[in-house]
């Protein structure tokens, strides 16, 4: 079992939780892995590790959305394609995906060579990998690893991408086309909903709101606006291949 698998079946169903209460505040997040991928009408998406079916919101229309989510605590909200099996390998045969997608979830992926040879073996020839996640240079890595994982209940050690990981993707048949880190704001209606969908989606515990809130507005920067809602700064790192070899 991956670290990604024992983490979400320990706390997946709060992180569900979050995502039920503000499905909008990470919209931009959504959108800008969508903006880096080739859509159109017929093309297959494989969402990879999907949650709870989140960016089936977000494709145009005519996309076909192929999920994959390995943790039994997302799959009551889940595509109706998912399955419980395993996160590797994928639940595809080779050749059959258009655009591979990987939002936030590799950091839990310590070696992730297995993880991206299997987005190149179900890609098609000249394929697409969209893999967004949180740079290890990022200020969001500390946040995660210093105060998530001092608060939540499984702890918090991500292993992000780093410049050397990005340059081995050629070794899993993949050929880098662009790789830049991507300014977001998560959006809130007002004051609680934030901190509630924090605690949520980290499953934080042993912390009050007024402490938390205060340590989203410290370690990741808060702009409030007139009308009480507020964007809190996130910044992930977006790389886009395409699939360059035969795959082994």
């Amino acid at each position: 079992m991956s670290d990604y698998e024992t983490l979400f079946e320990a706390r997946g169903s709060s992180y569900q939780r979050a995502m039920e209460l503000a499905p909008a505040a990470r919209d931009e997040e959504f959108l800008q892995l969508l903006d880096h991928a080739s859509l159109a009408a017929g093309v297959v998406v494989a969402d990879v590790p999907s949650g709870g079916g989140y960016l089936e919101r977000y494709l145009p229309e005519g996309v076909r959305h192929w999920t994959h989510e390995p943790c039994s605590a997302f799959l009551a909200k889940a595509h109706p394609s998912k399955s419980s099996r395993p996160l590797l390998p994928f639940p595809w045969p080779a050749r059959s995906v258009d655009v591979v997608v990987s939002l936030a979830g590799v950091h839990h992926l310590d070696d992730k060579s297995a993880f991206l040879a299997e987005c190149r073996r179900v890609a098609r020839p000249a394929g697409q990998l969209v893999l967004s996640d949180v740079d290890e240079c990022s200020p969001i890595t500390r946040f995660l690893d210093d105060f998530v994982g001092k608060f939540n209940s499984t702890g918090h050690h991500g292993y992000y991408l780093s410049d050397s990981e990005v340059a081995r993707l050629r070794d899993s048949g993949w050929a880098v086309r662009s790789d830049s880190p991507v300014p977001l704001r998560w959006r809130f209606k007002e004051r609680r909903e934030m901190t509630e969908f924090f605690r949520l989606l980290f499953d934080l515990r042993g912390i009050g709101p007024a402490e938390l809130e205060g340590e989203i507005r410290d370690r990741l920067g808060v702009h409030e606006k007139p009308d009480g809602s507020l964007d809190v700064h996130w910044e992930l790192r977006t790389v886009v291949a395409t699939a360059d070899s035969e795959p082994a």
